[in-house]
């Protein structure tokens, strides 16, 4: 709970001095609306006049890893695992995911505009898998996918902090962040990704505990993807953490797993 204080502190900071940047011809604010419907309609071309969805049928959005365990999670940071789930219930199943923040244009001297998203998402479906090649698969370490929840599966909750910065023309849509991050067009360049969650739910019988027993998920990432001096720094990721801990009273017999 110390932790989650401390995140909607610091992110108060962080929408606070957004708030208070002057309105200039140089720095605007854009519409959190108009971001969050861009978000799950780039199409990822699979080759065969389709498009490739990491976790079907839900539309890609980013997803966390930890490569030294090949650890992956899933936060629902843009609401789109929530709208899939109102509209396949016709609004009987609502998580209550809620998205708030701020994103500010900044107009560069070059043509280009530097533009920073700040979210701060609460209720928003969580999940965890052990192998990150796969996304789908049925590896799952902790929480159900929006397929399950809906068939009555109980959802993992997560409060998410994230920030995005990244480089494109001045008073163009605002894109998918997918779209920039595999095919970016001319002026487009990821700067920074990253983010803190703490989700709450079910662990699963793969972590090493009895199937539901209560588990606390914890992701903190931070991507440079392009520093001011040196150019391109491809996947720059010096924090990638994606940890569990059991925080309920049932345990499996060979203990959590690290």
């Amino acid at each position: 709970m110390s932790r989650r204080i401390g995140w909607g502190l610091a992110l108060s900071m962080m929408l606070l001095i957004a708030a208070t940047v002057p309105a200039s011809a140089q720095t605007v604010e854009r519409s959190l609306d108009e971001f969050l419907a861009a978000q799950g309609t780039y199409c990822l071309d699979d080759g065969m006049g389709g498009c490739i969805l990491f976790v079907p049928p839900l539309q890609n959005f980013f997803g966390w890893s930890q490569p030294a365990t090949n650890r992956c999670a899933a936060v629902d940071y843009a609401g789109i695992a929530n709208n899939w789930l109102k509209q396949q219930s016709g609004g009987t199943k609502n998580l209550g995911t809620r998205v708030e923040g701020k994103i500010m244009e900044r107009q560069l001297g070059n043509g280009q505009a530097e533009v920073t998203v700040l979210l701060h998402t609460t209720s928003a479906l969580a999940w965890a898998i052990n192998q990150c090649n796969d996304f789908s698969g049925p590896d799952l370490i902790f929480g159900y996918r929006a397929p399950e929840v809906l068939a009555g599966a109980p959802a993992a909750l997560a409060e998410v902090f994230m920030k995005v910065v990244f480089l494109t023309h001045p008073n163009v849509p605002l894109p998918d962040l997918l779209q920039i991050a595999f095919a970016p067009e001319p002026g487009q360049t990821f700067l920074f990704l990253g983010g803190n969650s703490q989700a709450e739910g079910p662990l699963r019988a793969a972590y090493g505990v009895a199937e539901g027993t209560t588990g606390r998920l914890t992701i903190v990432q931070t991507g440079l993807f392009v520093t001011p001096f040196m150019g391109a720094v491809g996947d720059g990721f010096p924090a990638e953490y994606v940890t569990l801990k059991v925080i309920g009273s049932r345990r499996g017999s060979g203990g959590p797993l690290p």
